[in-house]
């Protein structure tokens, strides 16, 4: 619909977000970043060297010793078996083939040493190929790559001795590779391919040289011409800069929508509508704990219904964006949020401002639309008609019919008009570096969760069995006894026949017996086994069981003879013990019922244990991040840290002690705008955490992304405990727990990230991303102070700077030139003495940074510079406060990227928005056709 912005004209904005745009520049080649990405650079590909070494076998051999101490604890002889690594032999006929692909380090490494040589110095860079210098060259290898073996086993978080007698295959690979690398540099330089060499380690200055003789072991950013389109997507300078924009919200007009809702009156009638909102949602929950301590907590979520405040939410979880704390532009300071543009070799300010309004145009515009749609989403409304005097909402209508005809009302949202427009803010110069692994130095959040220990003492103990008693007196038996032989008896003498023994218990045998006199001579009485029978022991064996026994006489040697015929009374007594089978049912049947009730101990622990777990997952997944300004500080400092450190490695200085770090801090924060610092997170897709299972002899201990601190106490537990839908192939690494009270799992759960419990999105993200890029703004008016130290040796070099400056038309590189003669620099200055007498033709990158600074600089101070206002002389305002000064102006065209009057309002659209109110309309339908009658006067009935 059309809109007619003259009544708006004037409108203070109600709320405004800081945008910005960073663009990248090409041409300067930073050396810094030339060292990081030679660093990397190990590659040696195929060609010349695939073919020598099809001849070539690796020697590698383990080191009898003695090992030097010296050799550091990550060198070679850290190892469980040290290895001599030495340049690979002649192959014999039989031997195999080297492998196709030959990645080397010691080519790198030989490369380093070739740097000072040109390529037809032949006499001064062949000597490096003699069979010492290549054995010393291998050893450096060797060391690098025994010492990044180490280093990476050491990184894994937990790893645990494997069999020592498991050949290290991985790092023995890679040593085999290294030697027949070296062995076959050792045969071309032996056969005197003097050629071959020099077209492996050195660049064509013609640029001719074949892939097929050469592959991947030329260095990239040596060989790369960007005028031929490879360098170009390689962004290696150091600076670039940022366009500030700010996104303004003006409340315009409102208007009634489309009906939600029809009611009809009859006359007389009268109807009460409760509005039924469905956007906030509290939960109360009350914990009553000991000493009648009640802890209340509630938990309110409200869903955005402001455009402005619902752009900086999604700004906020927004993790392509980079990262900043605060932005100033002519006194103004707030949250920016910086996206990336691409990247340019263009020097020319208006072009790449034009750039910068058009990608922020198009991302503006989309992300207002979809907060937009999101906010008409959120909104729901549930009428009903009720006939009880109830209050169940906090809004509620009565409509009554006083006339005496039907009355009908449609129910209309009312709907709001919201103005957005974008300003140009201004333009700074940003100097920009890497952090590798910026995630390595943050903490992350523990979760302290004691778990329940199981109720046990609701466990009966078990009724156990007494244990038989080791032995049982029977009643004693009395035995009147005579002597009544004639003749002289020898040996045991059995007197009064058998005794029939009964067991007193069942299951108990007969043990022993005791015989005492209590009438006449103490002779030597005893007894002697009788009957008995072998019974089951209960283990497969048989035991015995007497049944009878004699009692009698044991006499002398000599015998026993007596005339007489003595009388005796005797006293038996048979002693029981508990049969071997009766012991061992007993201990069957008690270690049984002892079994149940471990059973269920045990079922009682597991089940506390999965309380626990469901416990711990769902207060794991509830903790709410923490501040997003506090976890993007955090951020910041360890990306500062890690420049500081670098600036001080390259400058050659100590950077631990205090005292160099303070003066290297306040060195940069004389030039370089140290708190609007912003980073752009790398995707970890770039380089991802893949989990391995085996490093060498090391076996990493593999556990769940979201581990809950609870593994090992029962095997089972994800077996028995956990449901999933994956099939066969469910059991994979990276799984992780949920139920179905937590709250959805984090980003980067399914990815086996890690992850900060307290953290949002955008920390998990930077906790796994393998770099982060850093851009510090330069202060305004130390544009050319910062370019100048920035290209000191020991910081970026002056790499690329003297090559030519391609403008983009000869009016540009006239316009770059004038520029540079205008500028007041000194007398006598190198500067004023080159712009006087170079060719618009002669201008070099050198010259096109420094006319970006002087653009740069030119526009900062006019942002300083109060305007007056056209309508009334007595109002000044600085070029950046105008909106809030004049209010809503509107932009005709509603876009214009290549304005030339800096700071104007360059885009414009207008957001319809829903609101939570709703409006009661009368309306009229015609009964004939059923059509809703045009709005007016409504007829008399």
């Amino acid at each position: 619909m059309k809109v007619d912005f003259k009544q708006f004209e004037g409108t203070l904005p109600y709320n405004s977000q800081l945008y910005g745009v960073y663009q990248p520049l090409l041409g300067w080649k930073s050396k810094r970043l030339q060292r990081r990405f030679q660093a990397a650079l190990s590659s040696v590909g195929e060609g010349a060297l695939i073919q020598a070494s099809a001849g070539i076998v690796p020697m590698v051999r383990p080191d009898p010793g003695p090992h030097v101490s010296g050799d550091g604890p990550d060198g070679p002889a850290a190892l469980a078996n040290p290895l001599i690594v030495s340049l690979g032999a002649a192959a014999p006929a039989t031997a195999t083939n080297a492998a196709d692909a030959l990645d080397s380090v010691f080519a790198s490494v030989l490369r380093e040493q070739l740097k000072p040589y040109g390529r037809n110095e032949i006499a001064k860079w062949r000597p490096l190929f003699t069979p010492e210098q290549l054995q010393k060259t291998l050893d450096i290898a060797t060391k690098r790559v025994t010492t990044a073996h180490l280093t990476a086993v050491r990184a894994l978080d937990q790893v645990t001795p494997a069999d020592a007698a498991v050949d290290d295959a991985l790092l023995l690979s890679k040593l085999n590779r290294e030697s027949v690398v070296a062995g076959s540099v050792h045969a071309l330089n032996q056969q005197d391919q003097v050629g071959t060499l020099s077209q492996l380690f050195f660049a064509d200055p013609d640029q001719k040289v074949a892939p097929a003789d050469v592959g991947g072991l030329l260095d990239p950013l040596n060989t790369l011409d960007p005028t031929h389109g490879g360098l170009s997507q390689v962004s290696l300078s150091p600076i670039g800069t940022v366009h500030l924009f700010r996104q303004y919200f003006f409340e315009f007009a409102s208007f009634l929508g489309t009906p939600v809702q029809h009611v009809w009156l009859s006359p007389g009638g009268t109807v009460e509508l409760i509005e039924v909102s469905t956007r906030k949602t509290t939960v109360d929950k009350l914990t009553e704990i000991a000493l009648e301590q009640i802890q209340k907590t509630d938990t309110s979520t409200m869903t955005q219904e402001e455009l402005s405040d619902a752009v900086r939410e999604e700004n906020q979880q927004n993790s392509k964006l980079g990262y900043g704390a605060t932005a100033s532009a002519s006194g103004g300071v707030g949250s920016v949020f910086t996206a990336q543009g691409s990247t340019s070799l263009n020097f020319e300010l208006d072009t790449s401002l034009k750039q910068a309004k058009e990608q922020t145009h198009k991302q503006t515009r989309q992300q207002t639309q979809s907060a937009s749609s999101q906010i008409k989403s959120n909104f729901k409304s549930t009428l009903r008609v009720v006939t009880e005097n109830t209050d169940t909402s906090s809004k509620r209508y009565v409509l009554q019919n006083t006339t005496d005809r039907l009355v009908n009302y449609e129910l209309r949202r009312k709907m709001r008009q919201v103005g957005v427009q974008l300003q140009d803010l201004g333009t700074q110069l940003c100097w920009q570096t890497y952090v590798d692994d910026p995630g390595a130095e943050l903490g992350v959040a523990k979760l302290v969760h004691i778990a329940e220990p199981p109720d046990l003492g609701r466990v009966q103990p078990p009724q156990l069995i007494p244990v038989p008693e080791p032995e049982v007196k029977d009643a004693p038996v009395s035995l009147n006894i005579e002597w009544f032989f004639e003749d002289r008896k020898y040996g045991f003498v059995g007197i009064g026949g058998k005794l029939q023994l009964v067991p007193p218990r069942s299951g108990y045998l007969f043990d022993r017996a005791e015989v005492v006199v209590t009438s006449g001579e103490h002779w030597a009485w005893g007894y002697q086994i009788g009957d008995s029978q072998e019974v089951d022991d209960g283990a497969s064996g048989k035991e015995k069981s007497v049944t009878s026994i004699v009692v009698g006489v044991t006499t002398a040697p000599g015998g026993l003879e007596t005339d007489e015929h003595p009388k005796f009374t005797l006293q038996v007594t048979p002693i029981w013990r508990p049969s071997k089978k009766l012991i061992k049912d007993i201990a069957t049947k008690n270690e049984a019922k002892i079994a149940e009730v471990d059973a269920e101990k045990t079922r009682l622990a597991q089940e506390a244990y999965i309380t626990a777990a469901r416990d711990r997952v769902k207060a794991a997944s509830s903790i709410a991040p923490r501040a997003y300004a506090e976890l993007r500080e955090e951020e910041r400092i360890v990306v500062f840290r890690n420049l500081i450190r670098q600036l001080t490695k390259e400058v050659g200085l100590d950077g631990e002690k205090p005292q160099v770090r303070h003066v290297v801090a306040e060195l940069i924060q004389a030039m370089f705008d140290t708190d609007s610092m912003l980073y752009f997170v790398a995707p970890e897709w770039w380089i991802p955490r893949v989990r391995q299972r085996k490093i060498f002899n090391w076996t990493v201990a593999e556990q769940s992304p979201q581990n809950i601190g609870l593994d090992g106490a029962f095997p089972d537990f994800d077996k028995k405990q956990t449901v999933s839908w994956g099939g066969a192939n469910a059991n994979r690494p990276d799984n992780y727990y949920i139920t179905e009270d937590s709250t959805p799992a984090r980003l980067g759960s399914s990815l086996g990230w890690v992850l900060q419990l307290d953290g949002d999105n955008s920390r998990n993200a930077f906790l796994n991303a393998p770099w982060v890029k850093a851009v510090v703004p330069v202060r305004p008016g130390k544009e050319l102070a910062a370019v100048n130290w920035l290209q000191r040796n020991a910081v970026e070099g002056t790499d690329g700077l003297d090559d030519l400056y391609q403008a983009g038309s000869a009016a540009a590189a006239k316009q770059v030139l004038d520029s540079l003669k205008a500028y007041p620099w000194p007398a006598g200055s190198p500067q004023r003495q080159r712009y006087d007498t170079i060719t618009a033709a002669e201008l070099t990158i050198r010259d096109a940074i420094a006319y970006l600074a002087i653009r740069i600089n030119a526009k900062y101070q006019t942002s300083l510079q109060k305007v007056k206002d056209p309508g009334d002389p007595t109002v000044s305002y600085l070029p950046t406060d105008k909106v809030y000064e004049t209010g809503f102006d509107h932009l005709q065209g509603g876009f214009e990227a290549a304005g030339s009057k800096p700071f104007a309002v360059f885009d414009e659209w207008i957001e319809v928005m829903p609101t939570d109110q709703i409006v009661a309309v009368e309306v009229k339908y015609d009964p004939r056709t059923g059509q809703q009658l045009p709005p007016g006067p409504f007829p008399a009935a």
